[in-house]
């Protein structure tokens, strides 16, 4: 399907698209890409008009999207996704009324936009910003006294987080996303991963006033 994924996380996925959630949200449970998501739930009800069969991945949707584009400097069908986007980039003028040069230089101008609320001046780039992002998240409740915890228990117990995962049946890098604060577990994880860690919890309330 694109990106490689474990076979617990499939199932997961799988067991959250049964329960109603929107690819978003599973997406964000599962610490997986929204195309990577989009590609176990919903591509499997599309058909290739082109194959016959049903889309094998998200990326093989967006190139057959892609190959219905007509290029209006060529007047042919876009030949790659990166001509796409370089065709839409050049549409696009800088603060110069020069056009865009690249993706990278379109998206670095548009976080420059952007107040460093911590320096008072423009984000540099889309590194700083994102790297920004990942610190806020980090020290907001309920990400950090999880991410805290995790860490804690994991190293008393002599536990890695790809042994945590195995225990509550998800991929390992999941529970690292879990740790880093990239993402929050759902509460039924939430409690599988208290009763492996050994802790007297059942709820996030629970953590959070113990953290007090």
């Amino acid at each position: 399907m694109g990106h490689v994924i474990s076979d617990e996380t499939k199932e997961e996925i799988k067991k959250l698209a049964q329960e109603g959630l929107s690819v978003r949200d599973i997406a964000s449970s599962v610490s997986v890409s929204y195309s990577t998501v989009y590609g176990y739930v919903r591509l499997v009800e599309r058909i290739n008009p082109q194959t016959g069969e049903a889309f094998r991945s998200y990326r093989e949707y967006q190139d057959y999207r892609l190959s219905l584009m007509i290029n209006p400097k060529t007047k042919q069908a876009f030949a790659s996704r990166a001509e796409y986007q370089k065709f839409g980039i050049q549409r696009r003028k800088n603060k110069n009324g020069e056009a865009f040069r690249s993706c990278d230089e379109y998206h670095n101008s548009l976080v420059q936009r952007l107040t460093h609320p911590e320096t008072g001046a423009p984000f540099r780039n889309t590194r700083e910003y994102r790297t920004y992002l990942g610190t806020q998240r980090i020290t907001q409740s309920p990400y950090k006294e999880l991410s805290a915890f995790l860490s804690l228990r994991l190293k008393e117990l002599g536990l890695t987080y790809v042994q945590l995962g195995e225990r509550v049946g998800l991929a390992g890098s999941t529970i690292s996303s879990y740790i880093h604060a990239r993402s929050f577990p759902r509460s039924e994880i939430l409690r599988k991963m208290y009763r492996v860690l050994e802790a007297p919890y059942e709820t996030l309330d629970d953590l959070l006033a113990a953290s007090k």
